[in-house]
């Protein structure tokens, strides 16, 4: 017959205390089903013990897959909950911050949202209210869902969005409709086309004559024309003020910039004004065909270390390994 595994563990009275790990651990199970979510203070003292003890016991049983923990926090600490009281999150709406609460209020409003529709600063909102807010792709388009609809509910929703703005786009690429003339307006535009073909005829003529001088001036001035698209083009084509233009349509305020690779590659703290507040961001300019898994990657770690949200921005493409990358870590790409 197995005998029961005792343990001894400080209690508030400094008094080392036996204790039957196997009651202790269904003690506070029983105590996070009626309570959860709970912190662990609050099962220290209906243990009688410390924080410590508490909190391993606790990591046990997280580990175990007993019960589950959040993101959020309730004075620096997380809480814990059993599977099925995720409806009881909400207790935590009042610690978040004001951009969070923003976040969490237009997600739960709208029940699924469309990541590219978003503004950055409203990406990075809901990647940190993970608690609340789950993301699934279509196509490999990112998707937010409200974490109490169901997967299969938000996709349906998704794909009813997608298709309605497909034939909305559809629709407007329709062409005008041509309406047929009469046989009776027909025949009278055929006959006074008729009594002045002779004139058409001559100023077909005249326009012929001009279009062979216009050409004969465009072949001499040729060289000339072709140094001005050459000049126009490079213009167009100058990365730094494509960036600039990027800032200055969507409102973004330069704190620093840093040239990494002149006209190539640049780094830039900026500041984002939305709905959710102002956030400031670590931004990496790339000008470049193709963005590597690696290019991601150190400016991942670079943003880490600034401990900012990172934003990508390029005239180029992502490779397989970068789209992975970008999803994995929820990270925010802007193509220009």
């Amino acid at each position: 017959m197995d005998k029961a595994i005792t343990f001894l563990y400080p209690s508030y009275s400094n008094n080392a205390m036996p204790v039957n790990m196997q009651e202790l651990k269904f003690k506070i199970l029983e105590f996070v089903r009626l309570r959860g979510p709970v912190i662990p203070v609050q099962i220290s003292k209906h243990i009688g013990s410390n924080i410590l003890f508490a909190g391993a016991v606790l990591s046990e049983l997280l580990a175990n897959g007993k019960i589950k923990i959040s993101r959020a926090k309730i004075g620096g600490s997380p809480v814990y909950y059993f599977p099925g009281q995720e409806p009881r999150l909400t207790m935590l709406y009042g610690h978040l911050n004001q951009r969070e609460k923003q976040a969490f209020d237009l997600l739960k409003n709208s029940k699924v949202l469309h990541d590219k529709s978003l503004q950055p600063v409203e990406r990075v909102a809901l990647r940190e209210i993970n608690d609340f807010a789950y993301s699934f792709e279509i196509n490999n388009d990112l998707f937010w869902r409200w974490y109490l609809v169901n997967e299969e509910e938000a996709r349906s929703v998704a794909n009813q969005a997608i298709q309605e703005h497909q034939k909305q786009i559809t629709q407007e690429a329709k062409p005008e409709l041509v309406i047929e003339q009469k046989p009776v307006l027909q025949e009278q535009a055929i006959a006074i086309h008729e009594q002045k073909l002779p004139e058409i005829r001559e100023e077909e003529k005249i326009e012929q004559q001009t279009l062979r001088v216009e050409r004969k001036e465009i072949k001499q001035k040729e060289p000339e024309i072709k140094k001005k698209i050459k000049k126009e083009t490079k213009i167009k084509q100058d990365f730094a003020m494509m960036i600039k233009d990027y800032f200055d349509e969507k409102g973004i305020k330069i704190i620093n910039e840093n040239v990494i690779k002149k006209e190539k590659e640049f780094e830039y703290l900026i500041e984002i004004q939305s709905k959710v507040g102002n956030v400031r961001f670590f931004l990496s300019a790339k000008d470049k065909k193709k963005l590597s898994e690696a290019d991601l990657s150190i400016a991942h770690n670079k943003s880490q270390l600034k401990k900012l949200p990172l934003m990508i921005l390029s005239n180029g493409e992502l490779t397989k390994q970068a789209k992975e990358y970008l999803n994995n870590n929820y990270l925010i790409f802007e193509k220009l």
